[in-house]
């Protein structure tokens, strides 16, 4: 079950990256500054999901492919979590908006 949800984690990582591609600028600032701890748990999330993937019986043994994903994933999760966070942060604070206008 814990291999399962590694590769869930690792499979939102790469998901994540798509939200990299998103120029568009926050249209207000974002309350609380959640930067530090979304980001610190992207590395601990990608750093268990890398472990948990390298040590699955069957897998290759290349180096190389061990290291990038050793590397990659705490990148992704690290940069990808704050960024969701903002983002999520703006819809929630657009709709409480909206609800009280209307």
């Amino acid at each position: 079950m814990q291999t399962i949800g590694a590769f869930l984690i690792a499979l939102f990582a790469f998901g994540l990256s798509a939200m990299f591609l998103d120029r568009t600028p926050l249209l207000i600032d974002p309350g609380p500054d959640l930067d530090w701890p979304f980001g610190l748990l992207g590395i601990a999330m990608g750093l268990w999901a890398a472990n948990r993937i390298t040590s699955v019986p069957g897998t290759s043994a290349g180096r190389l492919g061990r290291v990038a994903l050793w590397i990659m994933l705490p990148l992704l999760l690290c940069f990808g979590l704050p960024k969701l966070g903002s983002q999520l942060n703006e819809a929630i604070s657009f709709g409480a908006e909206a609800r009280r206008s209307s």
